[in-house]
């Protein structure tokens, strides 16, 4: 079995087996190879390298993603999580809100060069466009100038008594 068809999350039992079948040493047997991956798993969930959704199962990209640093080449088969998830989620029940933001980051360093070179093209842009709307406050600095004056005007002729009509 190569991998869960139509799941992306998977039970940690099936995690642990999954693992275990693939890993296997000829001289242990199942159950010291399952032990062992638990064991594994459990220090991964333990570190952060891996983490639990909220029903006890596991994301099968992340068990992918993890599986591969575990044991590299082995399970390249396996389609790990996309290089940097974000992810953004509000809620509102009966007036309670809630709001999370997260970032998974890339889980080698080719990729984390790769990202690297895009992040630094982006902020190249963003540079660019930053100086041009500096450009344009400058431009309409004078405008505000004269639009605060035209408001103390405007103030001062609202505040004076106007002589009353009979």
């Amino acid at each position: 079995m190569s991998s869960p068809e139509g799941s992306s999350a998977i039970k940690r039992a099936l995690a642990v087996r999954l693992i275990a079948e693939r890993t296997r040493r000829p001289d242990k047997s199942v159950r010291q190879s399952r032990s062992r991956v638990s064991h594994a798993i459990s220090s991964a969930i333990a570190t952060g390298k891996l983490h639990l959704l909220i029903d006890g199962t596991i994301n099968f990209g992340d068990l992918a993603t993890w599986a591969q640093e575990y044991r590299p080449g082995e399970f390249s088969d396996w389609p790990a999580r996309p290089r940097i998830s974000r992810g953004h989620i509000a809620a509102s029940l009966d007036g309670v809100t809630g709001e999370a933001t997260g970032v998974k980051m890339p889980h080698d360093l080719a990729t984390c060069h790769e990202d690297l070179v895009q992040v630094y093209r982006q902020v190249s842009v963003l540079r660019r466009e930053n100086k041009l709307l500096q450009q344009e406050v400058v431009a309409l600095r004078p405008y505000k100038v004269a639009r605060d004056e035209l408001r103390k005007k405007l103030s001062k002729v609202a505040q004076q008594k106007r002589p009353r009509q009979r």
